[in-house]
């Protein structure tokens, strides 16, 4: 088999195109970046993150490259029209969070987790697409090893659909895809279509799969070392936690928007973090604490009313964005239900030596990096502070173990 042909459907809308505020579109670019980025994860999770050079290499074997050396990709990927009848449907940011018309959002959370796509005085609202098309995975003619290449992308596939998303606000719902029937496969005890009915049961196939993936990639290449925390996102046991939140939902809007809930309650107006920020744009000075809630991402937008408005935006010194380690995805059940899968990389949050810059209406101010301390909170432990996390909500967490 050298040529896979997958039915897909998308399971939350998908936010992407060339351009963000216009029509929405999807393209194979997209999809072969989302699979270089499993794949990467996959793959350092077995050859450790040391040999980046390596690593580099044989990703672009794979799935191309820029330079002469790598060449083109040996994976080609076509994307299928929309039959008659089966176009997409396309809705806006407002329609999806139930705020059609200017009413209040019936799914609140929801607007909280994909708040990026709001429109404003400058941007219009953006456009998701919901519907389904088919994607054909092909070795290029002439590649050595097609077999070997094809089952590599393969296990880049099983991880985006079952872990990832698609396009902007993937790390945070948007995006979700599934295959809409069983099909052959080239691994076939890797299947693609997960028919389980309930979160327990889901996180058993999500164990059964990953320890498949890891053991294919390990009968192929030598294993190496990893640090903790790893030096970019790297799918291990020692620096990927992974969990399945044990609750089903009918909707994809019921499960976001009470994922969303919980995530905004215990990030908003949070303690220390507020007064450290507020003190250092009053004050003109550097941060006095590591603002913890910047360990869920890069940048944060602060705004003061009691300061007449003023805000500020907290990014690092070199980087104006840091993607967040957490990734919540959404996963069909079989029977119609929904559940929410989790996936926590512990890498390094950024170079050695960074800082934190807050950048406001006078001189931007510094301050230290925060601890990955304030995401194990939110997943895991009890909140001292605003007694929003996830187990204060009564929602409680399966852990995936794929050692």
């Amino acid at each position: 088999m050298e040529v896979l042909k997958i039915p897909l459907e998308t399971v939350t809308p998908v936010f992407s195109g060339v351009e963000p505020r216009k029509d929405p579109e999807i393209r194979p670019p997209s999809i072969r970046g989302a699979l270089r980025y499993w794949y990467r994860a996959a793959l350092g999770g077995v050859i450790g993150d040391q040999e980046v050079a390596r690593l580099s290499a044989l990703e672009s074997a794979l799935f191309g490259a820029a330079d002469e050396q790598s060449g083109a990709s040996a994976v080609v990927l076509r994307l299928s029209a929309f039959k008659p009848g089966s176009a997409p449907q396309a809705n806006t940011f407002s329609r999806l969070c139930g705020a059609d018309g200017g009413q209040k959002p019936k799914y609140p959370g929801l607007a909280y987790l994909w708040f990026s796509a709001r429109g404003s005085k400058e941007f219009a609202e953006r456009t998701a697409w919901q519907g389904s098309f088919d994607l054909t995975l092909q070795i290029r003619p002439g590649v050595p090893e097609s077999a070997q290449k094809l089952k590599e992308a393969y296990l880049a596939l099983w991880l985006w659909l079952n872990l990832g998303a698609l396009g902007s606000r993937a790390r945070r719902g948007a995006g979700c895809l599934a295959v809409r029937e069983v099909l052959t496969t080239p691994l076939a005890e890797l299947p693609l279509q997960i028919q389980v009915e309930t979160p327990s049961a889901l996180r058993q196939e999500l164990q059964k799969g990953l320890v498949q993936v890891r053991q294919f990639l390990q009968g192929v290449y030598s294993e190496g070392k990893i640090a903790v925390p790893s030096a970019f996102d790297v799918l291990h046991p020692q620096v990927c936690r992974i969990f399945v939140l044990n609750k089903t939902y009918s909707s994809w809007q019921q499960a976001l928007h009470e994922l969303g809930a919980s995530y905004q309650r215990f990030r908003s107006r949070r303690d220390p973090d507020y007064r450290t920020v507020k003190e250092s744009l009053t004050s003109g000075q550097a941060l006095e604490k590591p603002v913890g809630r910047a360990a869920f991402g890069l940048p944060i937008q602060f705004y003061y009313r009691s300061l007449g408005g003023r805000g500020a935006s907290l990014q690092s010194q070199h980087f104006e964005r840091r993607a967040s380690p957490l990734h919540f995805h959404l996963s069909p059940l079989k029977g119609g239900k929904y559940a929410v899968v989790l996936v926590w990389f512990r890498a390094q949050f950024l170079p050695q030596g960074e800082k934190l810059r807050l950048r406001g209406e006078s001189k931007a101010a510094l301050g230290p990096l925060p601890s990955e301390k304030l995401i194990e909170t939110f997943l895991l432990g009890q909140d001292t502070v605003s007694h929003s996390s996830l187990k204060d909500r009564q929602l409680s967490l399966l852990e995936v173990n794929y050692a």
